[in-house]
């Protein structure tokens, strides 16, 4: 693998997986369209890489990978194993750290932009029954 870098489809998918984890629709459907209109991934590989843990058919690879970025991204913990999984698939330290900065940034603003919406729908429900 080239020294930092990992394929496009898999850093679109690390960003699919993401917006899945903290139930952003637009964001969804966004990742989900881009895989599939600029990768030519079809919509069973979609929703193997959204419910990777479970995939039959997604590659170990890709597997870790996104593991590895759910990890990061959700401040669940990341060990040595974890490290060495990527370093197994011939992904080097430079390769992982192209996941790491990108996944903090999109989940703040992920999470920053549902919480804007949220707000919004309680004011409006708070206005509308003001109104009633």
């Amino acid at each position: 693998m080239t020294e930092g870098s990992l394929p496009k489809p898999l850093l679109n998918a690390i960003s699919l997986v993401c917006a899945a984890e903290v139930d952003c629709p637009r964001c969804i459907n966004n990742h989900q369209t881009h895989l599939i209109e600029h990768f030519e991934m079809t919509v069973d590989d979609v929703m193997e890489c959204i419910d990777f843990e479970n995939s039959k058919s997604l590659d170990l690879m890709w597997k870790d990978v996104l593991r590895f970025a759910r990890k990061v991204a959700f401040n669940e913990g990341t060990t040595e194993e974890d490290f060495q999984a990527l370093r197994d698939h011939g992904i080097d330290d430079v390769g992982i750290d192209d996941v790491s900065p990108d996944l903090y940034i999109s989940v703040t603003l992920v999470g920053a932009l549902n919480d804007d919406l949220n707000a919004r729908v309680v004011e409006l429900n708070v206005s509308s029954a003001a109104l009633s």
